[in-house]
């Protein structure tokens, strides 16, 4: 019996969609129901990968600079798979004098720190890197930082630094030779130095930190478990915890307005199999009559929604997923073509995309729930009608 509703409801979808003597109205819906949730979780699945991008871009760039945790003390034991690498580390916040003042936050880095080989995967880096000589007085700028000082590669720099002498601040002049800048696409670039910590700690006359960069900077929790027993000054994520909440807010906030679209298609969906109901009314008491139970004359109708859903699903995420990895290079030509460029003056050279088939997965599960909740809704009334009465 389950076989028949089956075959009947498929049959019930080809003839909605397809056959000409179908009515206007029903073949009208049927058409809408399917196009726009097409459309709809497309748009989703392609919003989605999008704002993941955004989300992967600023993670990556943003922890290709800042330390991921500073501790007070090095590491006796460290763990290879948690813990890239540790090294001596110092962070001092100063103003910058250079064609007006700017704030800017000094880091002290090592020769060997891997903040080196970061800036230049996600970044550009021109002219060289600071001696690691305490002697030397050498400083890497931000591009971004450089240009509003009104810098070049080769000036002197002066820094105003705050320092504390026996309880006392006393603000201390440091002097610098621009060696090297670097573009990491963020807003780090203006805001940011970086010199030796041998000479950022000669200067102040302080000790350094440790700098403990992370294999997965994601896992911070289970790093702060490894590092139990020492001071952790400082980590990324109590940083800019407000920064990647904001993120996710917005990303969830888009989402959110997408799956209300999603909604209004499957009310297509409801309208198109409610009138489906109506126009089959005479045919469902018929199959009463012949001995088919309720429950199996439901189910065609079910199934004429749920194959609708389904094929509009697929056809959906096929298409979400499809259009979003060929995005950079649609945007790209569309650029070109009218020169107006959806992301001008932001950090991004391109628009960055990142499919996840967790979200992906996740979008199909909701729908096909909210495609089944909606038919078995949108059928019930068939459950109160007195069908035997439509024969007499």
């Amino acid at each position: 019996m389950s076989r028949l509703s089956f075959q009947l409801g498929l049959r019930l979808v080809s003839f909605g969609l397809w056959k000409s003597s179908a009515p206007r109205l029903s073949k009208f819906l049927a058409w809408t129901a399917l196009l726009s949730l097409t459309l709809g979780i497309a748009s989703l699945v392609m919003i989605t990968s999008v704002m993941n991008g955004f989300d992967q871009k600023l993670r990556d760039r943003l922890l290709a600079m800042v330390p991921h945790i500073v501790v007070s003390d090095s590491l006796t034991e460290a763990s290879e798979g948690t813990f890239r690498a540790v090294t001596p580390f110092l962070q001092i916040d100063g103003m910058l004098v250079a064609a007006g003042s700017r704030y800017i936050s000094v880091q002290g880095v090592a020769a060997n720190d891997p903040i080196r080989e970061e800036l230049s995967r996600h970044g550009t880096v021109d002219g060289r890197w600071p001696s690691d000589s305490p002697d030397a007085r050498e400083i890497v700028l931000g591009a971004g930082l450089m240009r509003s000082a009104g810098l070049r590669l080769g000036d002197s720099v002066r820094i105003l630094l705050p320092a504390v002498d026996k309880g006392v601040l006393r603000p201390r002049w440091a002097q610098f030779d621009l060696v090297g800048t670097f573009a990491l696409g963020a807003e780090l670039d203006y805001s940011t130095a970086i010199t030796s910590v041998n000479q950022l700690s000669r200067l102040l006359n302080e000790a350094h930190h440790y700098r403990v960069t992370l294999t997965q900077p994601t896992e911070i929790e289970y790093a702060k478990r490894q590092l139990q027993g020492l001071t952790i000054l400082t980590s990324w994520d109590e940083q800019y915890q407000s920064f990647f909440a904001a993120v996710k807010m917005e990303k969830i906030m888009m989402v959110s307005l997408l799956a209300l679209l999603v909604l209004l298609a499957l009310m297509s969906l409801s309208s198109s199999l409610q009138l489906l109901l109506v126009e089959k009314l005479g045919t469902a008491s018929m199959l009463l009559a012949q001995g088919l139970p309720s429950g199996q004359i439901r189910l065609i109708f079910v199934t004429y929604g749920m194959v609708l859903g389904l094929v509009a699903l697929g056809i959906g995420c096929a298409l979400g997923v499809a259009i979003s990895y060929g995005l950079p290079d649609l945007m790209a030509w569309v650029e070109s073509i009218s020169g107006f460029s959806m992301i001008e003056g932001s950090y991004f050279a391109e628009l960055p995309v990142d499919v996840r088939a967790f979200d992906v997965g996740a979008i199909l599960l909701c729908g096909l729930l909210a495609c089944l909740l909606i038919t078995a809704l949108a059928s019930r009334p068939l459950l109160r009608h007195d069908l035997m009465s439509q024969l007499r």
